[in-house]
């Protein structure tokens, strides 16, 4: 899920809002939303299978409304006493032979745990301030790579040392992408320094990016721009984040270039 699509539109109603977010699955993938609830309670509410597909927009219905109606301003946040979130957002990837009401195997889930900011106008928006992934039994938590646009349509900028080829190359732990591989090969002989902020580099990944194209882009439908959410083109097949796993805080990778 790109966690900076999600927004919150009004509806009707006042104090109503439909969640809205966009999404990339390459299986099929059942989502479910929860507010105001301790996470365990996902497993109640209603849920929506979506075939698989790039650039796919979720909207709530009617079964998934946010009411935000007397709400007090301490309900909109994090409240680590109760371990509760404003809003859980579940992507579960699932084969088709599974059925839906099937809870208790779990393939591939990513989790997103947003609050609620309240403007200075009286509106409201939506800000995810964590993501997990659940591989089997194992917990990852999604980390933000630094130098990756989620918002732009633009290929990556050009790599800091050579200035000729894109940065495909994060420095970890600091998690700059600012190197492409070549110069990265070159720089893990020399230094153990990160060329943006000069903190310690203990290994370096390469993220392979690959572009495609928005399926919706060419729809005769025309949208409002409310309504408009557009994917990134430049994807990495790894993901747009660098994930940890919880209990090691470790990276590991068949392309990582590990210092001597």
């Amino acid at each position: 899920m790109n966690k900076v699509s999600l927004h919150l539109v009004p509806r009707d109603a006042e104090g109503d809002f439909d969640v809205r977010f966009a999404f990339d699955c390459t299986c099929p993938v059942v989502i479910r939303l929860l507010f105001f609830k301790p996470e365990s309670g996902l497993k109640d509410v209603a849920q929506y299978k979506f075939d698989a597909g790039l650039g796919q927009l979720f909207s709530s219905d009617e079964d998934s409304i946010l009411n935000l109606t007397s709400r007090p301003e301490s309900d909109l946040t994090y409240d680590p006493n109760t371990n509760q979130y404003p809003i859980i957002i579940n992507l579960q990837a699932l084969p088709d032979t599974i059925p839906l009401d099937d809870t208790a195997t779990s393939i591939l889930s990513q989790t997103t745990y947003a609050i609620i900011l309240k403007c200075s106008d009286g509106s409201y928006e939506m800000k995810a301030i964590e993501q997990q992934i659940m591989s089997g039994e194992t917990s990852y938590v999604v980390q933000d790579i630094y130098g990756i646009d989620q918002n732009s349509k633009a290929p990556p900028d050009e790599c800091v040392i050579c200035m000729t080829e894109y940065r495909d190359t994060v420095a970890l732990p600091c998690r700059h992408m600012c190197v492409c591989h070549q110069c990265a090969q070159v720089l893990r002989y020399q230094s153990n320094k990160c060329p943006i902020c000069r903190g310690p580099v203990r290994s370096m990944i390469k993220i392979k990016i690959e572009k495609h194209s928005n399926s919706k882009s060419d729809s005769s439908e025309k949208q409002s721009d409310e309504d408009i959410i557009i994917p990134l083109k430049t994807k990495s097949k790894v993901m747009d984040d660098i994930v940890i796993p919880l209990e090691t805080s470790q990276l590991s990778d068949s392309e990582s270039l590990e210092q001597n």
